[in-house]
């Protein structure tokens, strides 16, 4: 099953850590990839709105809402400057076991296909802080170079406790779906880039 894929293995997994020692873990982690010292204010502003609530931007994205011209111009300048935010901060340096929960289905491609977020995507490296957001469980496979934002340090600045130990995904990245299955609601993806992995 999913842990005997090879691959599965060659990847850090936070869990034990994150059990034995939270504070040192997210420590540790925020100072593996801290906030970048070139974001703009509205940079700034936009992620923390996106760790505050994204559903706002998820909505004009995925259903491209019947908005006035005023807020889809709003909607389109957020959706930029986050995606600008996303790309100033350092790529995965550790090959990393990522978590994301879904409720109700999978909205990945089926087992070898490849497939692209056309949305932002949070995802975490505590796969315990995130139980709530459904049964469906996703482990995402990040090598090393995976383009992405870790935004802890930052929502912690901005005095913004409920934070997951979030990683956000740009717009556009790419995956291939290594296992998928409904009766376990369990799957597994590997973010595609500069690969060193034969998939």
């Amino acid at each position: 099953m999913i842990n005997k894929l090879d691959i599965f293995n060659k990847f850090h997994d936070y869990y034990d850590e994150f059990r034995e020692d939270r504070s040192n873990t997210i420590k540790r982690l925020k100072k593996l990839y801290p906030t970048p010292a070139n974001l703009t204010d509205d940079e700034k502003l936009f992620i923390v709105m996106w760790g505050k609530d994204s559903f706002p931007l998820l909505s004009y994205l995925r259903l491209k809402l019947n908005n006035t011209e005023k807020t889809n111009n709003y909607l389109e300048f957020y959706n930029q400057n986050l995606n600008n935010a996303i790309n100033k901060y350092d790529n995965i340096k550790i090959d990393s076991i990522l978590h994301r929960r879904v409720f109700n289905d999978f909205f990945i491609e089926d087992v070898g296909k490849i497939g692209i977020f056309e949305i932002p995507l949070s995802i975490t490296f505590d796969s315990n802080s995130n139980l709530e957001f459904g049964d469906f469980h996703i482990t995402i496979l990040a090598p090393i170079g995976t383009n992405g934002a870790y935004i802890e340090e930052l929502m912690h600045d901005e005095s913004y406790s409920q934070h997951l130990n979030e990683w956000l995904f740009p717009q556009k990245t790419r995956y291939k779906t290594l296992f998928k299955d409904y009766e376990s609601k369990e799957a597994i993806i590997i973010i595609l880039g500069d690969e060193k992995y034969e998939i």
